[in-house]
């Protein structure tokens, strides 16, 4: 029996299909990781023997159905856009680690990124550009005034600390997300310098803004298009495209 905390409910609408994807949107899809038991063997086939044999190396049943249901999530969302079975896709990852389709000269210009936390996946999918998606369940932070301190640039320290006390934690994962978010799409980790960019953590309404990330020792620069997300209850979370503007169009997987 999968026993997972309690149930995520995300409030974006519910999808059972993909909608087109025009080269001027991004699709941000939440995958709920506490479905019901009765689907897991469905989604457990839907991976490749390799992603099977990863998720047997966990040993604690949760994490390991997260997994399983997160890997199937994007499988099958990719086949959708792409017209083929989830199974059937190979998908690698780059030099920087990021996943990738393999095969991509078979595929048209199709870019993705995964986020989870707990018991909630993020999917962006878009065209013609990188795409990068974190997501975190709010919680308390310790030492999280240490932490923006030593790595986070000063103006976002100031913003996190000039937050009302019960909201401190919730601003600093605002922020860790925005930049988590835009080093995903840019290919590189968070070794990189976080202090070296500022992520607009105020609330802009959804509206989304640009930001300007310098070069740093992977020798990129970048600007990426930021948005903030509310996929659901206790949840932040962010996506970020690579040099252009993109609609963010946000739904919820139905498996």
């Amino acid at each position: 029996m999968l026993q997972l905390s309690a149930t995520m409910n995300s409030t974006w609408p519910t999808s059972a299909e993909h909608p087109l994807l025009p080269t001027d949107e991004a699709h941000v899809w939440a995958a709920p990781l506490d479905i019901a038991s009765t689907r897991f063997d469905t989604l457990w086939n839907t991976l490749r023997p390799h992603e099977q044999q990863r998720a047997d190396q966990f040993r604690l049943d949760a994490p390991r159905h997260r997994f399983v249901i997160a890997r199937a999530a994007l499988r099958i969302l990719l086949g959708r856009y792409l017209g083929v079975e989830p199974g059937d896709m190979l998908l690698t990852v780059d030099a920087n680690g990021k996943p990738r389709l393999a095969n991509r000269d078979n595929v048209p210009e199709l870019h993705f990124n995964m986020a989870h936390s707990d018991q909630l996946a993020l999917i962006g999918v878009t065209r013609g550009c990188e795409i990068g998606v974190d997501v975190e369940r709010l919680r308390t932070v310790r030492h999280a005034a240490h932490i923006a301190q030593r790595y986070f640039h000063p103006n976002e320290v100031k913003t996190i600390e000039a937050a009302p006390p019960n909201d401190r934690d919730a601003a600093f994962m605002r922020c860790w997300t925005c930049k988590e978010a835009i080093l995903k799409a840019i290919g590189v980790g968070i070794t990189d310098s976080l202090a070296a960019f500022q992520a607009p953590i105020v609330d802009d309404g959804g509206r989304g803004s640009f930001v300007a990330v310098p070069t740093h020792s992977h020798g990129k620069s970048a600007r990426c298009w930021l948005q903030r997300l509310n996929p659901g209850d206790d949840y932040v979370a962010a996506v970020a495209v690579v040099g252009i503007e993109r609609k963010i169009r946000c739904m919820t997987v139905v498996l």
